[in-house]
Formats: structure tokens, C-alpha cells, sequence
């Protein structure tokens, strides 16, 4: 079973600026910050193996 968490304690990440292509009116260029579209993220995995014959061996290929 795995489990992985970000950002847990919630912070307001930005991860870097994007500007436009042209300067505006005044001469500088307009950024956006980049930031995360979710603010969280957890993810659960259950990994599963069914074997009808007997438990796996990894020393052995797959017929």
C-alpha cells in the first residue's frame, strides 16, 4: 500500500511568473503567477497481485 501527501499544511505555492509576449502601454511586461490547480493532493495505491498456481518468483520469467 502506498500513500503520498503535498502540501498538507495548505501554503499558497508559486512555482514562477508568466509574462506576456508584449510590453504594455507603460512598458513592462504583465505576469501571472503559476500556481498549483488543486491546493492539496493525496493519493492512496493498493497494488494487487492474483496468482492462482502458488506466490510469485521473480527469478523466473513469465511463460
Amino acid at each position: 500500500m502506498n500513500v503520498a501527501a503535498s502540501n498538507v499544511l495548505g501554503r499558497a505555492n508559486t512555482y514562477g511568473y508568466r509574462y506576456a509576449a508584449a510590453p504594455d502601454a507603460s512598458g513592462q511586461y504583465q505576469g501571472v503567477a503559476l500556481a498549483p490547480s488543486a491546493p492539496r493532493m493525496l493519493f492512496v495505491g493498493v497494488f494487487i497481485s492474483i496468482n492462482k498456481k502458488a506466490s510469485g518468483n521473480t527469478e523466473v520469467a513469465p511463460d
